[in-house]
């Protein structure tokens, strides 16, 4: 081999190698554009709450140090919940690309950067006395198409959150990705396994519960569409192991779920909350109580359209600060005023029996007539339309729980014919208030401005004779309960 040969692969060797020592260098001064750009979209839509303490650029590494103070402060600064406020400084230490190995999936990755984030000691407040780095990990990778994917990681411990309430868990893992461009964060998706959790309390002695589940899985995507309009949905799967209410140390409500799944899905602005919607589905309730019915498969949806949400979250110079006390009627005042005049709530419910099933839908208007200012006209102003069906079944067994347990209570005898709860019954069939159809008890409530009506019979509630005043009729004889009545005209 020539001289000029070798010179020439010895010159392009070391510019090979200069260009690779000189890559992670470039890559930690985009790393570190990168990293203060996120920082400040984020402080655009929470001013402030993110301030980067320290940024030490260097040649494979760079160490970052940041405070994240993001308080829960609604209407106007002017109700504080200071439990909720989430405030740390993390120590960063950024290792520069291209190749990362990235420890969720054991593998190298072509990124920009890999950040992984600590906590200072001071700052540990758990059970234990180890590090909060044993307790939580978090791993960011900063990719070259604008995705940050934060890998999270806590396992299995406890923590004594008060005195007398305790929770025990077996971690979490997951993931929270954001996807950025030059102005703003475009789309966050989230995906989070749970191990099982149990939350103990015991108040006093006096009012105690235990919740616990198996297992749970979390997952959502939020988009902004437009600017400042973000549109999203989510998904909680878990089976409820065990629900226990216990008062005066005695078991008096115990509940299991094979499986529960609440399924939510929104959109909204700075302005405007355009819609939220949650449903909640589940199999197999099971109680302990032996009189009470098991429910195979239940469904509860809930919508809330229309709502004027900007002095809700709104910061502003404003900070009063007030006593538990007198946060309630604040809190009221408030809300209200996020109701428009096309603000609707929705609501579904459908239970599964092995008499049948438990039908109830509805809708409210909030503010058809006028806006509330207060939750009495709220409740005078607002129109709405409920629909009920029951199978008779369920409802004579419901009404034998309650005097079961009014006759334990009270120690005494009530036998069938004389129950209040049936008589009231029966009166009601009879003024036609509950219609009695196919082994179903049925009602249709209606507010139409001041005109309110029950299975299309309007009343006038200031000369309306209560239903426990009208002549009781003939108690239906055992056999007999379940054929139909008619309704009348």
């Amino acid at each position: 081999m020539s001289k000029r040969l070798l010179k020439g692969l010895l010159i392009t060797l070391l510019t090979i190698l200069i260009i690779l020592l000189l890559i992670p260098f470039f890559i930690g001064i985009n790393a570190k554009r990168n990293y203060f750009h996120l920082i400040s979209v984020l402080n655009k839509e929470h001013p402030g709450q993110f301030q980067i303490l320290d940024y030490q650029l260097g040649w494979f590494h760079s160490k970052a140090v940041i405070n994240i103070n993001i308080p829960i402060n609604l209407f106007d600064n002017q109700i504080k919940l200071p439990f909720l406020n989430l405030e740390n400084t993390f120590i960063q230490h950024i290792t520069h690309g291209p190749f990362v190995y990235n420890d969720s999936k054991r593998r190298f990755s072509f990124a920009i950067a890999k950040i992984k984030s600590y906590f200072p000691s001071q700052n540990i407040s758990s059970a234990s006395d180890n590090h909060i780095a044993n307790l939580m990990k978090i791993t960011t990778l900063i990719y070259p198409n604008g995705n940050w994917i934060n890998y999270i990681m806590i396992p299995a411990n406890e923590y004594q959150v008060k005195s007398d309430q305790s929770i025990k868990w077996q971690g979490l893992n997951g993931y929270i990705q954001l996807n950025t461009d030059y102005h703003s964060i475009k789309k966050i998706k989230t995906d989070f396994e749970v191990g099982k959790f149990t939350l103990f309390n015991n108040h006093l002695n006096l009012l105690a519960y235990t919740l616990s589940f198996n297992h749970a899985h979390y997952q959502n995507s939020i988009s902004q569409k437009q600017l400042h309009t973000w549109e999203g949905n989510g998904q909680l799967d878990l089976s409820m192991n065990d629900l226990k209410l216990f008062l005066m140390m005695k078991l008096s409500f115990n509940m299991q779920l094979d499986k529960l799944k609440i399924n939510s899905t929104f959109k909204s602005d700075r302005q405007y909350l355009h819609y939220f919607n949650t449903t909640l589905e589940f199999d197999n309730a099971k109680f302990n109580n032996k009189d009470i019915p098991n429910i195979t498969s239940g469904k509860i949806s809930t919508t809330l359209t229309d709502l004027n949400t900007s002095k809700i979250m709104n910061p502003s110079s404003k900070n009063t600060n007030m006593s538990l006390l007198a946060l309630n009627d604040l809190y009221t005042q408030k809300i209200l005023t996020t109701i428009t005049a096309k603000t609707q709530l929705k609501y579904q419910l459908n239970f599964q029996t092995i008499y049948g099933p438990l039908l109830i839908d509805g809708v409210f208007f909030l503010g058809k007539q006028s806006l509330p200012k207060t939750i009495e006209e709220l409740q005078n102003k607002m129109d709405y339309q409920i629909n009920v069906k029951a199978p008779t079944n369920l409802v004579n067994r419901i009404i034998s729980i309650v005097e079961k347990e009014k006759t334990t209570q009270l120690n005494t005898n009530l036998s069938t014919t004389s129950s209040p709860f049936k008589l009231w019954l029966d009166n009601a069939i009879k003024a036609g208030y509950i219609l009695l159809n196919n082994n179903e008890y049925i009602i249709n409530l209606k507010k139409d401005n001041d005109t309110v009506s029950i299975n299309g019979k309007k009343i006038n509630p200031s000369n309306t004779q209560p239903i426990s005043n009208l002549p009781p009729q003939t108690v239906p004889q055992p056999g007999k309960m379940n054929q139909p009545l008619s309704s009348p005209h």
